[in-house]
């Protein structure tokens, strides 16, 4: 058992000793220990060890699904926000694109045909449950590329990105404030053993996608790979 596990042991025991389960949802995402060569993540294509990690919720109005599983394709980082809204009796803001999760917990109702998922500046990724496309830069320097924030932060060269910074016209979800338009320098679509390009896996037939198909008919265009 690693540290991870005795670590949320801990969480969950704490939670027990305060009773805590009749009114706290509980949650988190994956990780890569190992798995493809790799560690940790925001580096390697979104592996199902990272991507598709287990998603376990307790939600307090569906006390008869405890101990259940749902198949019912769901996306944490923006759902979690409308599910904890309604959860208190709120509305959706105008600008959130998750769906609320009430009814894939009480009873698998689905939520979407397909999921887009990736990090800013690398793959983009697209899955309908079975078929997963992840697929990357055109070129590879990743050229032009932009952050839009409203609090600049960033994992490499942060002075460096900040030398070109300009103002840009507000998103809708900005609510009429003018965000930073950072040039990005360098693509994040990091090799993997020496090769750089889409990939695609059937995940019912391949679950720890160790091969990537061939296939223009899932995808609608031929796959690309070049050589670093």
């Amino acid at each position: 058992m690693s540290k991870c596990d005795n670590s949320l042991g801990d969480v969950l025991d704490l939670m027990d000793r305060h009773e805590m389960w009749q009114d706290t949802m509980l949650t988190d995402h994956g990780f890569l220990l190992g798995e493809h060569g790799g560690w940790a993540k925001n580096w390697t294509p979104l592996y199902e060890e990272i991507a598709h990690t287990p998603f376990f919720v307790w939600d307090p109005r569906s006390p008869h699904a405890a101990g259940e599983t749902r198949s019912a394709l769901v996306q944490p980082v923006i759902d979690l926000g409308p599910t904890l809204l309604r959860f208190f009796g709120l509305e959706s803001t105008e600008s959130m694109l998750g769906q609320d999760l009430a009814g894939v917990m009480r009873d698998d109702c689905p939520v979407r045909d397909t999921a887009i998922f990736g990090y800013h500046g690398n793959r983009v990724n697209v899955t309908d449950g079975r078929y997963v496309y992840l697929r990357t830069s055109r070129s590879q320097d990743n050229q032009p590329l932009h952050s839009y924030t409203l609090m600049p932060t960033s994992m490499r060269d942060f002075k460096g990105n900040l030398q070109d910074v300009e103002l840009a016209d507000p998103f809708d979800f900005t609510k009429g404030m003018k965000p930073l338009r950072i040039p990005a320098r360098g693509s994040l679509s990091q090799p993997v053993s020496g090769t750089v390009g889409d990939l695609l896996f059937d995940v019912h037939a391949d679950p720890h996608q160790w091969t990537p198909l061939e296939d223009s008919g899932v995808t609608g265009g031929s796959r690309r790979v070049w050589r670093s």
